[in-house]
């Protein structure tokens, strides 16, 4: 054993992973063990563990969440093909339609964090059962506005009632990240992996089967189908879903957990990441009107991206959990997504034709590269605030879910905006090469972030259960020091 550590069979909770025997010294070994050598065995010990199967319990919680994820983003994105001219006939013009739209995202962004301070107080089930009821309601709402006398009353109203819906869905997403952090410790990413399909599946499925829904009963029928299948839903989570809050009223602390390195590096990946995901909604018809494609076929063109994404973000989910390596992953789908923006433009500086088979592939491997940036970061935060001290506790995952929400929903209200905008004023390719760049930059950074973790990442802050008790040992070690050998 000389030069090693040997192990008892206490329990900790560290990073989060089901986790490790915490260093026990034997005399001899206590003046060698440092700071660094504790917190690199306990590293090293992470590393080794591996994620565990899910339990029949959980099977249920996990497709509870599912389906709440796929109505949130069904009633999203069921408006997309008939509203802009129903709105118009009712008076409103392309700029109110455009605001309509993003004042969705936005609330989402600014209500999120506040809903992350809510939950340690009445529980990540409240939060999100309330949420999805409310959006499901509105959403019935939204389907009768037509009924209001045109210009300022129907756009008032319409902005009333999508800020309100935006509410319950930023109440209902940090429900559900919440709970994933709770119930999935073990298995983060391949549980976000898995639910993040049936949010690309409810992206997917909301325009088309909308826009069959309008074309057979009208303007409501979309949105009190989709209302009422939400409600269904939030029924049967209601006896599914765990009741879970703090005791003592708890909540996280949102500065802190900004002070930490690693939650920085991962919010600008999120926040670029979805903003380059949102970004090809309202830009890439233009593009391809070049081809003289068919509506469906420009549909399908969608899909490619957008079902490329779903697929493939539980294999990156899972292999996040498995090999533990979040920020490879993350630094591989930054530099694959700049080839992506690069060829779908195509950019300038490639000098090179736009072509549809160009295009379609460079689509596939956005969306296989956006899920790799995006997909480790929410289990990544959560380990970094655990590793940099704060408590794992439901206040500490609801804080960080909600400003993993906040992010995404800025980056969803960034990327359509200022990208329509560039869009419109530089074209496609130079804009497209713009987010070539920051997926660049971003690359760099975490490159850079990586190197000074690795070598410098014995100074950062250690937890307080490992700071007390490499204090506890530091003191003993002079009390051993000090004793005599015969007493």
């Amino acid at each position: 054993m000389e030069g090693r550590i040997r192990r008892s069979s206490t329990r900790i909770s560290f990073t989060g992973y089901d986790i490790l025997d915490y260093p026990a010294l034997s005399p001899p070994e206590r003046t060698e063990a440092t700071t660094t050598e504790l917190v690199r065995s306990v590293e090293d010990d992470d590393k080794q563990t591996t994620p565990r199967g899910y339990t029949k319990r959980e099977y249920f919680i996990l497709i509870s969440l599912c389906l709440a994820n796929l109505s949130d983003f069904l009633m999203y994105s069921v408006l997309a093909p008939f509203f802009p001219t129903e709105a118009g006939k009712k008076g409103a013009g392309s700029f109110e339609v455009g605001l309509i739209f993003g004042v969705y995202a936005f609330t989402v962004f600014v209500c999120s964090p506040l809903f992350g301070k809510l939950i340690p107080i009445v529980g990540a089930k409240v939060v999100f059962l309330v949420g999805s009821f409310v959006g499901g309601s509105t959403c019935i709402v939204f389907g009768f506005l037509t009924h209001l006398p045109s210009g300022t009353p129907f756009i008032a109203a319409c902005f009333a009632v999508r800020i309100v819906e935006a509410i319950g869905a930023a109440a209902s997403s940090v429900g559900a990240y919440a709970i994933i952090a709770k119930t999935f410790r073990h298995n983060i990413a391949t549980a976000f992996g898995t639910i993040e399909i049936f949010c690309g599946l409810g992206l997917m499925i909301g325009p088309p089967v909308g826009g069959a829904l309008y074309e057979a009963g009208g303007y409501p029928l979309p949105f009190v189908v989709w209302g009422v299948f939400t409600i269904l839903v939030v029924f049967v989570n209601f006896f599914i879903v765990p009741h879970d809050r703090d005791p003592d009223h708890r909540t996280g602390s949102m500065i802190q957990l900004l002070k930490i390195p690693p939650v920085i590096m991962t919010s600008i990946c999120v926040l670029v990441g979805f903003m380059g995901i949102s970004f090809l909604d309202p830009t890439l018809a233009d593009h391809l009107s070049q081809f003289n494609l068919t509506t469906t076929q420009v549909g399908l063109m969608f899909l490619i991206n957008s079902g490329t994404y779903a697929i493939s973000a539980f294999f990156w989910g899972w292999l996040t959990d498995k090999f533990n390596i979040p920020k490879l992953l993350m630094l591989i789908g930054n530099i694959a997504s700049i080839a992506g923006y690069l060829y779908v433009g195509p950019s300038p500086l490639l000098n090179m034709k736009s072509s549809l088979p160009v295009t379609a592939v460079a689509l596939v491997m956005l969306g296989l590269s956006l899920a790799a940036s995006v997909l480790p970061t929410f289990n990544e935060m959560i380990s970094a605030a655990s590793l940099y001290g704060m408590e794992e506790s439901i206040g500490t995952y609801s804080i960080v879910s909600g400003l993993f929400s906040g992010l995404f929903s800025l980056g969803n209200f960034l990327g359509p905006t200022v990208g329509s905008y560039l869009a419109g004023n530089i074209g496609f390719d130079k804009t497209a090469t713009i987010l070539a760049g920051m997926c660049a930059v971003v690359a760099i950074l975490l490159t850079l972030f990586c190197l000074w973790e690795y070598r410098c990442g014995g100074q950062r802050r250690l937890p307080s259960n490992i700071q007390s008790r490499t204090l506890d040992i530091q003191n003993q070690n002079v009390d051993d020091e000090k004793r005599p050998l015969l007493s």
